[in-house]
């Protein structure tokens, strides 16, 4: 018979105070209910008694992240995506943003484009931004879609193994996947679509934890933030916003999700503007 799993309210504290810790997600008592659906399998999976010992298994050794914390941040963590999410700040980024990026690879004021997608999931966010810049650069001309760098990164390392393949079923497809751009970047393997040689490469994945530093990835020119700060607790939002605004290239672009608001700091330099019914950020020469 399968064991039934049900956490106590002290091992609800110490589960929330340690994923918060750890990833800046808050678990409110009203979702305390995702610990016994997400963590319980983890429990018979590593054959563990409790959620005390599993959590002690997470915290030994000194490595921060061992198989069993990775465990805890792939099932704890929200791979929710889309294609074209919202529509609205794709608009924004093929009508507006991209031609100003055109203009300056064109005056030589910038030398190559960097994108970041944070939070990236399954990499449909990801995947969205370099369809766009394709089909930009082949009705641009002297412009190479080469000139533009698409980084995606995401703290769970399941599900990044999955994007790095660029295989969707049909489910993933049927959510914001136009027919004119699934017939021109996938291929159909069987019940499945795998992009075509040659785009998938376009976008590097790299395990990362919003709440680190992100300084050693670089500076970018825009920034997708999207449907990732609503799950987490305020003061982290204000640590990942400042990380964020730190490698936000001056003039540079952030967009966040529709239901997500940014609260105005003092040292997180990011104008609020609002074009194409679309809000997003800019980031103010310090």
């Amino acid at each position: 018979m399968k064991k039934e799993y049900q956490h106590t309210d002290q091992e609800y504290e110490f589960i929330k105070v340690y994923i918060e810790t750890l990833s800046g997600i808050l678990i409110p008592e009203e979702k305390r209910y995702l610990i016994d659906h997400k963590l319980a399998p983890l429990l018979s999976h590593f054959s563990l008694e409790n959620y005390a010992a599993l959590i002690s298994k997470a915290n030994a050794g000194s490595n921060p992240k061992n198989i069993f914390a990775n465990a805890i941040i792939d099932a704890i963590t929200i791979h929710e995506s889309q294609w074209f999410r919202d529509r609205t700040p794709f608009n924004l980024f093929r009508e507006i943003i991209l031609p100003e990026l055109g203009d300056k690879l064109r005056s030589n004021s910038r030398k190559h484009i960097r994108i970041l997608s944070a939070g990236s999931a399954k990499g449909q966010e990801a995947f969205s931004l370099m369809m766009l810049i394709d089909r930009f650069c082949n009705q641009s001309s002297g412009i190479s879609s080469n000139l533009f760098e698409i980084l995606a990164i995401d703290i769970s390392q399941d599900v990044l193994s999955n994007a790095k393949i660029g295989q969707f079923n049909k489910f993933e497809m049927e959510r914001g996947m136009p027919n004119d751009i699934l017939n021109d970047f996938f291929d159909q393997e069987e019940h499945n679509w795998r992009l075509k040689k040659g785009f998938l490469n376009r976008v590097e994945f790299k395990n990362w934890n919003l709440m680190d530093s992100l300084e050693s990835l670089g500076m970018f020119d825009v920034i997708f933030l999207r449907n990732v700060l609503i799950y987490f607790a305020d003061w982290a939002k204000h640590r990942v916003l400042k990380n964020i605004s730190d490698i936000l290239k001056n003039d540079g672009k952030l967009l966040i999700g529709s239901m997500e608001t940014l609260t105005q700091n003092n040292d997180i330099p990011l104008k609020r503007n609002k074009t194409l019914d679309t809000v997003y950020f800019e980031k103010t020469r310090n």
